[in-house]
């Protein structure tokens, strides 16, 4: 019988699609079909990330096993080698066919800052962000409602449930398949001003949950207002078990919006301030 692995998990796996000018495209992260490209390509669907035990426990308690995770693309040469080709644009839409409702958000992205169209540009398996490309944010910025506040107008209103929010480090060694620790820092603000902060965890890679579990805090009762604001940053640490770099990160957040008879989500990219590099190591 196979046991939970001691470690969180960080494997991954690389397919090649090949697009003409105009070719629009999509496929399902979860099955990869129909594919990518014209002829059609194969796609790595997210179940080969964890085939033996078909994911984890779900983090968030509904009792499944689930594979979650995360997509890099970039443009490549025949060989494999990085080329520059700004004319790349992406988006997700999350789908859950249990309620019937779903939600988009555009994919971050950054251009080459160097060479001609179609050129390599600097060294082959390494994605300089702040060196060939654009660097990445320095900082992310999330202004939320608090979970459990009763949002309302004139006539209408809804009430705050979760917000789930995703963040993940821009460095990634994806030849040995190391993730970058990091630790968060979080000081929040509510709608007085009235700054909160908390020891905030380490993430190794990326990490996806709702912003509550994160601490309290983020609760109408706690914070204190209806809305809030997060700077988020991840620092350097070397103690309390987290031994992790400063690093760049990106994030996405969805809330739920409950109605009288139904709840919908509602997300989109985090927002980027300042500057920072990173470093997607890759074999090319």
């Amino acid at each position: 019988m196979l046991g939970e692995p001691a470690h969180p998990g960080w494997n991954n796996v690389r397919f090649d699609g090949r697009l003409t000018v105009e070719n629009p495209t999509y496929w399902s992260a979860y099955s990869g079909k129909p594919g990518v490209g014209l002829p059609i390509s194969r796609v790595q669907p997210f179940g080969r990330l964890d085939p033996v035990r078909n994911g984890r426990p779900d983090p968030e308690g509904s009792g499944d096993r689930v594979v979650r995770g995360m997509l890099i693309l970039w443009a490549v040469d025949a060989n494999g080698r990085q080329i520059r080709w700004n004319h790349l644009t992406g988006s997700a839409t999350l789908v859950d066919y249990g309620d019937e409702r779903s939600w988009k958000y555009a994919a971050w992205a950054f251009q080459s800052n160097t060479g001609t169209q179609g050129e390599i540009i600097g060294t082959p398996g390494v994605l300089s962000i702040g060196g060939e490309y654009q660097s990445a944010p320095g900082r992310l910025l999330l202004e939320f409602f608090a979970e459990g506040a009763v949002v309302s107008s004139d006539v209408n209103g809804f009430k705050v449930g979760s917000t789930e929010l995703t963040l993940a480090v821009v460095s990634n060694d994806l030849a040995s398949a190391v993730p970058t620790t990091t630790r968060l820092d979080m000081p929040t603000w509510n709608q007085n001003e009235v700054r909160f902060s908390w020891p905030a965890p380490c993430i190794a890679g990326w990490c996806g949950r709702p912003l509550s579990s994160f601490s309290p805090l983020y609760t109408r009762s706690l914070l204190g207002t209806d809305a809030g604001k997060i700077r988020i940053n991840g620092i350097a640490s070397s103690g309390n078990g987290c031994a992790g770099i400063a690093a760049a990160m990106l994030g996405v957040a969805a809330m739920q919006c409950e109605f009288k008879n139904s709840s919908a989500p509602a997300g989109a990219a985090l927002i980027g301030q300042d500057l920072e590099s990173a470093k997607i190591v890759f074999t090319p």
